[in-house]
């Protein structure tokens, strides 16, 4: 009978004690599973910021030089040859122009610096090209060289290794432009 109370007492108790050890379980299920979830968590999104994350450190400033300009009696080199614009002016033309337009001129030397003979066939026309402006903001454009003109003497110009040679290369604008800016392949003068 002392064995039948003791097990009643204990049944007892096991069952004042069981939800407790229950609803004891369970946060400590819950808590591990939240702890575990919030760990694999942290780890997933620390891992994505890690991947798609910039570093944080500050890029070294880069340091430019600025672009050196050119003007009228400044000098420049394009492969082998310098090439220096010494004025610009009015010109003369072979062709009728339109009462609308006039003849702007560059006048260059070229000197050949390298150890062969140099020679442009179309008197460095091809290569040049003048900007323009009407007015203080109203772009003309681009304009080529006038095709017949007398400058360089026409033709082919010959350069012997050392030695140069002056001429000019004259443009077709309008009357009232303002040329701005004299081209030589990738060389460029302001005026």
């Amino acid at each position: 009978m002392k064995a039948k109370i003791k097990a009643n007492t204990v049944i007892r108790k096991l069952k004042f004690i069981i939800p407790y050890l229950v609803v004891l379980v369970a946060l400590g299920v819950g808590a591990y599973l939240l702890g575990y979830n919030h760990h694999k968590h942290s780890t997933t999104v620390a891992s994505t910021v890690q991947k798609t994350s910039k570093p944080t450190t500050t890029p070294a400033k880069k340091t430019t030089t600025p672009t050196p300009s050119y003007y009228v009696g400044d000098s420049q080199t394009d492969g082998s040859l310098l090439i220096t614009l010494d004025s610009t002016g009015g010109g003369t033309t072979m062709a009728e122009l339109p009462a609308s337009d006039t003849i702007f001129s560059v006048n260059i030397t070229v000197k050949n610096n390298g150890s062969t003979p140099f020679t442009s066939p179309d008197a460095f026309v091809s290569k040049s090209s003048v900007y323009t402006q009407v007015g203080s903001n109203t772009s003309t454009g681009q304009y080529s060289p006038a095709e017949t003109t007398p400058c360089f003497g026409g033709g082919n110009v010959l350069i012997p290794p050392g030695q140069s040679v002056n001429g000019c290369v004259q443009f077709t604008v309008p009357k009232d432009a303002l040329v701005d800016t004299y081209f030589y392949d990738n060389l460029k003068w302001y005026l």
